[in-house]
């Protein structure tokens, strides 16, 4: 009997000796094979992010940035034309030794109101807001990190924060009146906030 426990023993020590080093080895391929799927996931999900940046990129260069030279152009031919035609209107009012010129009316208290009625009428009539919109649906990108930012951010930046700017009132004009642009608000105010401290730092 104590011959038959002796020999189960050492046929379990055997077997204890043959799992242990394949144990280990199963451990270590699984391991490894756990690093290489994370880098292959890893290797994809870069690729993702450079696709869409493309895509952004393109979506600016071919669509949005033609779109707003051409507005702008359009814009500004038709501004001088109602300002001319608000000049004569004044003019008409008056008596002719009294006119004045564009150089003149350009001086006058009531100019700026007038232009900015002027500018927001046309803008309204151009459609601007389409370009908002456009740039709301790509901030989205930019906001969830759905692309590389060093690749987007460098040759859009300032096109976007111009654009902005430019029209800063009839963007608010909008968010009061129609929808809030939440995301366009949002990498507006982080790329001006970037931009910020950058310039701070190289001034540091």
């Amino acid at each position: 009997m104590d011959d038959l426990i002796a020999y189960f023993q050492n046929c379990l020590e055997m077997v204890s000796n043959l799992i242990t080093p394949l144990g280990v080895v199963t451990v270590a391929l699984n391991i490894r094979k756990f690093c290489n799927d994370v880098d292959a996931h890893r290797k994809q999900d870069e690729q993702i992010l450079i696709q869409n940046s493309i895509n952004v990129l393109r979506k600016f260069a071919e669509q949005i940035i033609p779109e707003v030279k051409s507005i702008n152009q359009k814009m500004a031919s038709k501004l001088q034309q109602r300002q001319r035609k608000v000049l004569v209107e004044i003019n008409e009012e008056m008596a002719p030794e009294r006119s004045i010129s564009m150089q003149e009316f350009i001086k006058k208290p009531q100019w700026l109101s007038i232009n900015d009625r002027l500018r927001n009428e046309i803008k309204d009539e151009y459609n601007l807001s389409n370009i908002f919109n456009e740039l709301e649906q790509v901030s989205v990108y930019m906001n969830y990190n759905m692309v590389k930012q060093d690749l987007v951010f460098s040759p859009l930046h300032k096109f976007l924060l111009d654009f902005i700017n430019d029209n800063l009132d009839y963007f608010n004009r909008l968010k009061e009146n129609q929808v809030p642009y939440i995301n366009l608000t949002r990498l507006y105010n982080n790329w001006q906030r970037f931009l910020m401290i950058k310039k701070n730092n190289n001034n540091d």
